[in-house]
């Protein structure tokens, strides 16, 4: 089967039903505006939030446009979609009916070229993440190469985004300042149009994220993040704030890009059991999937159900 890449809307739909939970609203020393839902408060159903399909790309087998291994995926003010395919590495455009436009770089090493790529689009910039050549790469929407500069340090991670200036943000790893023991934190790292580094923006540490780490010669090799542990995840709004919240917290906090926390959103929740077959199932996939990376002995020795 031809891999397709979907776009979705999320739709939702309002109750006027007069029985619906109130939203507790306070403010938090310095000012900061929290509100606490208890249950969903303006939904028409439990879940409230719709998927629904709009737009399908699947070009043919064969064609210029054929999807092989889709993996980093962006779409612009224009509603067109850039997609990141491998086998070869390129960028494939297609417009917003899903119709194939035109290719952006190549697999390489030269100007232009990559061989990771992951994506984000702003205005009429496309930016090409690769952390194998420890690289960034500004194109022209049209397909011109813009400049390329060094960005060392990045992880390799689909968490990266150009804000409202066009700045490019990209996720780096490193330790608490003055603690060599501490966990790693996640960050983000800002550079300029011209490559040069604006500043640095921490997420939180709301929550320890459990994973497998496999190492080799007594240093870390890789990391695995263990299925349906408590996790943070972070991601950029269009005003070049960051939005972040953890999966054992059902907190969201909005904070300008200096670190200024805004707003913060709770839900509170009451634990579900997780079916033992859903964490085999889990399991399994993941670690069907690393052995065709790392070899079977290492998976073995550090991935575990229990």
């Amino acid at each position: 089967m031809r891999p397709s890449a979907l776009l979705l809307i999320l739709l939702t739909a309002c109750t006027t039903h007069d029985s619906r939970p109130t939203a507790i609203i306070d403010t938090l020393p310095g000012g900061i505006p929290r509100v606490t839902s208890i249950a969903p408060t303006a939904w028409a159903d439990t879940n409230g939030w719709k998927l629904v399909e709009v737009a399908s790309i699947a070009p043919a087998a064969g064609s210029p446009g054929e999807l092989i291994n889709p993996s980093s995926m962006a779409v612009d003010d224009w509603g067109r979609v850039y997609v990141a395919d491998q086998s070869p590495v390129v960028i494939k455009v297609y417009d917003s009916a899903g119709a194939f436009v035109r290719t952006i770089g190549r697999e390489g090493e030269g100007p232009g070229e990559f061989r990771v790529a992951f994506i984000a689009v702003r205005g009429n910039r496309l930016m090409v993440h690769d952390p194998q050549l420890q690289r960034t790469t500004l194109f022209d929407t049209s397909g011109a190469l813009v400049r390329s500069f060094h960005s060392v340090g990045i992880v390799w991670a689909d968490r990266v985004a150009l804000d409202a200036a066009q700045r490019a943000v990209l996720p780096i790893l490193t330790l608490e300042p003055g603690d060599a023991s501490a966990e790693p934190a996640e960050m983000f790292v800002r550079f300029d149009s011209l490559g040069r580094q604006v500043d640095t923006i921490r997420v939180p540490a709301i929550t320890q994220e459990h994973v497998w780490q496999i190492m080799r010669d007594g240093r870390p090799s890789a990391s695995v993040s263990i299925p349906f542990a408590p996790r943070t995840a972070a991601t950029f709004g269009a005003d070049s704030g960051i939005v972040y919240g953890a999966t054992s917290d059902y907190s969201i906090v909005v904070s300008t890009g200096h670190n200024d926390t805004t707003r913060i959103i709770r839900r509170t929740w009451d634990e579900v059991p997780l079916p033992d077959s859903l964490r085999e199932r889990a399991f399994k996939g993941i670690v069907t999937g690393m052995t065709e990376r790392l070899g079977e002995a290492a998976v073995q020795n550090v991935f575990h159900l229990g």
